[in-house]
């Protein structure tokens, strides 16, 4: 009877200190998983900004706050700085996609604001900035339909530019545009909804799309990862923070974060990170400041920068 007693007593105090170290192990790493309040003192606040990374500096262009935005500032992580560097040259404007190959950012499409005759005008004009001359040159026109809300992301040293909405409908054409040639060429179509305002990043030569606002202003939570070898789209597990337009992403560690947007009147500072490898999603700490959409989102040495977006007025930094 005392043998089955003293087994019983272990057993449970195994169990008791097999929890106790998971919980320890569960709070150390959450201790890594935080945010901090950058730039407290500068208001940056503007919505549908865009943003790229060029030799450990973030550069944070367009956009609308009070009005809409033609500067690029360029943020230094290390000293919590903002400098302004050589105002945008096309049109002001909202909704641009961006993307960096070499030294050199792309600026592609968009929404520009006419307050006289309160309409938006979307745009197909493609800008190059030399991040080395601190100059922009203005290419030659993406040849597809002009739009806002598009993604674009660089796989093997060419921009992949699509989605997006125009005047009434959205879209689910895709193109690559080759920096060198300077040319366009249209690609295989995405397979899941068309769709404005999604999350895109790229991780070990694949890219991977989701969430975003489809027909009917319906908001998804679907979500794609592309094989640019065999041309091909798979749809993965869905994003498990729920449908939402005007998210953030970035990426750490070969990992997807997505978080912050909008579904259905409300806003979010929720944050999940995704792994490709084993296809599915866990939930990490809430974003630092206060609920948000439309952001922009950067990764600059080891963390990831979310700032800007509507009733966020400074960049918050989050360590994994």
């Amino acid at each position: 009877m005392k043998s089955n007693i003293n087994i019983y007593i272990l057993t449970i105090l195994i169990i008791f200190f097999t929890v106790s170290s998971c919980k320890k192990e569960e709070e150390s790493e959450r201790l890594h998983d935080k945010w901090t309040e950058k730039l407290a003192d500068i208001n940056i606040s503007r919505a549908n900004a865009s943003s790229f990374v060029i030799g450990g500096y973030s550069y944070i262009v367009s956009g609308w706050g009070e009005d809409y935005k033609k500067d690029l500032l360029q943020y230094n992580p290390e000293k919590d700085t903002i400098e302004q560097k050589a105002n945008f040259q096309g049109y002001t404007r909202e909704d641009a996609a961006s993307c960096v190959v070499g030294l050199n950012a792309y600026i592609i499409s968009g929404s520009y604001y006419i307050p006289e005759t309160n309409i938006d005008t979307l745009l197909s004009d493609v800008w190059m900035y030399d991040s080395d001359k601190n100059v922009w040159t203005q290419l030659d026109n993406f040849p597809g339909i002009a739009r806002k809300g598009a993604v674009a992301f660089e796989l093997n040293n060419k921009i992949y530019f699509g989605l997006g909405q125009n005047v009434d409908s959205v879209l689910n054409d895709f193109w690559i545009f080759d920096p060198i040639s300077k040319s366009w060429l249209r690609q295989t179509y995405f397979s899941g909804d068309a769709r404005s305002d999604a999350i895109a990043f790229t991780i070990n030569g694949k890219a991977y799309i989701g969430t975003g606002v489809g027909k009917n202003n319906e908001t998804l939570d679907d979500f794609w990862e592309y094989d640019p070898e065999a041309n091909t789209w798979v749809e993965k597990t869905n994003f498990a923070g729920g449908s939402r337009k005007g998210a953030v992403c970035f990426v750490l560690d070969s990992k997807g974060f997505v978080g912050t947007g909008y579904h259905k009147g409300e806003l979010y500072r929720d944050l999940w990170v995704y792994d490709p490898i084993t296809n599915k999603w866990t939930q990490k700490e809430d974003f630092g400041g206060s609920k948000i959409m439309n952001a922009f989102s950067f990764v600059i040495n080891g963390k990831g920068y979310v700032g800007g977006g509507y009733l966020n007025y400074n960049i918050w930094e989050y360590t994994p």
